[in-house]
């Protein structure tokens, strides 16, 4: 048995690194063929979540795996160098969105996009007065 909060929200989106010239993506994954996919490992969180995605499952026979890694930090400097194509949170690359060195490879309404919600679990049995103390920190923080 175990308690939730949601503690925010937040995109899975793909992007690519841009065209030099176009500034469109060098893959868009959108137009169906092959692109080099940059992916999170089965182990990881945000790998499952994106395994288990019914609209990505659709586009597998395009994806050719060229890396995978645990962090979503390392996919999108590999992004950057335009190694591939990776989902990587919004918050995560906003600054690269802002500064342009990082596109969409896909459109908002191709459901590549993957909305998530971040939660915080915890046990529900009694735990040690200084996780308990902290667990109400964040409930008191949701009201």
């Amino acid at each position: 048995n175990f308690m939730n909060i949601r503690l925010g929200f937040d995109t899975l989106i793909p992007f690519s690194k841009p065209d030099s010239e176009t500034l469109k993506p060098l893959w868009n994954i959108n137009n169906k063929t092959q692109f080099p996919y940059l992916s999170f490992s089965s182990q990881s969180g945000l790998g499952r979540i994106i395994a288990n995605t019914a609209s990505i499952n659709r586009i597998t026979h395009n994806i050719n795996v060229a890396f995978v890694a645990d962090l979503a930090a390392t996919l999108l400097a590999m992004v950057r160098s335009g190694d591939g194509v990776a989902w990587i949170p919004q918050s995560l690359a906003r600054q690269d969105i802002e500064a342009k060195t990082i596109v969409t490879a896909a459109e908002k309404e191709s459901n590549l996009w993957v909305p998530i919600e971040i939660r915080l679990y915890r046990p529900a049995k009694r735990m040690p007065p200084d996780a308990e103390e902290l667990w109400e920190i964040f409930v008191e923080e949701q009201i």
